[in-house]
């Protein structure tokens, strides 16, 4: 019997740099093992058909068999490099930067002033923040930084913008490109290079509540911890026993300083709950205070005043609770001398409005009984009651 001359199945390893093999599907259907030398980049026939092809043609299958192994073939080389190179190109979309540094003015301001200046500008600045200029964003609000220099989800200000709580009026809405810019500038905001700024701009009132939430425990008006309080700037400046608390324009021969970052105050593990290390936003701030010699401002306590304020509407200052007190008209009613009080005219409106009217006035004996039931809670004996 004559039989036809096939040509076999080579093993050769020149292209083993291309180590796509043949999973456990497709050796199944194929009725092939291929160890893990054998490559499918194995060289071809002498006309260029890789080895592995001119295999599937030289089996006596079905052609529909051939081309669903060929298919699943194909589609496992495929699949992997297209998803490298969505991959490649995702990270490369993810890294990129903006061409040139976002500057505030130019790029931040107008955001601020679509959707933030309506409550915090130079003349309206709730919680003490103003956001229409730099040196409003560097100094803060009272309840601290808002921007946090190189760390965007640290920053107050693009986390409320973030997480949708500001605007509060929700009469705009920050877009997510908006955002981005935002995140982008913190991230590249300098706190060095705004120094200046925020010396300028520090005084008592910016430091003192931070050693209020870190220190006064131990060094505050009711316990001084080395003779030392940090209730007040004359109080910091007196010291304890180991001398001032801090050196103006020497923030590096400052205790206070040198105690913070030096992680041995406020200690740890000395309560148990409410003392905390100072952030390293309020540590640069406290710093910075010193450095520009602990300026101490005199200011007026906040009164209200008439101007507008934005976030409440209309119906809301028609609350109740918003109302000046003032004195009702007392009703006429048709048994004025059933009236003792103005409170009586109130109940008797209401009683001759159903046509009905107060109950007659009880006797002394009445009276008495009442008394006697509600102190001792049994009823008087004839005795009793005279």
């Amino acid at each position: 019997m004559r039989t036809k001359n096939v040509r076999p199945f080579r093993t050769d390893t020149s292209f083993a740099s291309l180590e796509p093999r043949l999973p456990s599907p497709i050796a199944y259907i194929t009725g092939f093992s291929i160890a893990p030398t054998v490559t499918l980049a194995s060289a071809g026939d002498t006309d260029g058909t890789p080895s592995i092809v001119y295999w599937l043609r030289a089996r006596k299958w079905p052609s529909s068999i051939r081309s669903t192994a060929l298919l699943l073939l194909a589609v496992f080389v495929a699949c992997p490099l297209a998803l490298t190179l969505c991959a490649a190109s995702s990270k490369e979309q993810v890294v990129a930067a903006p061409a040139k540094p976002l500057a505030f003015e130019k790029d931040i301001l107008p955001i601020f002033q679509r959707n933030c200046l309506r409550c915090h500008s130079s003349t309206l600045k709730n919680g003490g923040l103003d956001l229409s200029t730099l040196d409003g964003v560097t100094a803060g609000s009272s309840s601290g930084p808002v921007v946090v220099a190189k760390r965007p989800e640290a920053s107050k200000v693009y986390e409320l913008i973030h997480n949708g709580s500001m605007p509060l009026d929700r009469k705009t809405q920050v877009s997510g490109p908006e955002m981005e810019k935002i995140r982008l500038w913190i991230d590249s905001w300098s706190l060095t290079a705004n120094a200046d700024r925020l010396i300028v701009q520090l005084n008592q009132n910016d430091v003192i509540p931070i050693l209020l939430r870190h220190c006064t425990p131990c060094h505050g008006p009711l316990r001084q911890e080395g003779g030392l309080s940090l209730w007040t700037r004359a109080l910091m400046l007196a010291g304890g026993k180991s001398g001032p608390g801090f050196v103006p324009g020497k923030p590096e021969s400052s205790l206070i300083l040198q105690k913070i970052l030096a992680k041995q105050m406020p200690p740890v593990g000395v309560f148990e709950t409410g003392v905390t290390q100072p952030t390293e936003s309020e540590v640069e701030k406290l710093k910075l205070w010193i450095a520009g010699g602990a300026p101490e401002v005199t200011e007026q306590p906040g009164m209200a005043g008439t101007r507008r304020d934005l976030l409440v509407t209309d119906q809301d200052r028609n609350f109740w609770a918003f109302q000046a007190p003032r004195f009702p008209r007392i009703p006429t009613v048709r048994h004025q001398d059933r009236v003792r009080n103005p409170i009586d005219a109130f109940i008797l409106q209401k009683l001759e409005a159903k046509g009905l009217t107060l109950s007659p006035e009880a006797d002394s004996l009445a009276l008495i009984r009442r008394a006697y039931f509600d102190l001792t809670g049994l009823i008087p004996t004839p005795e009793d009651v005279r």
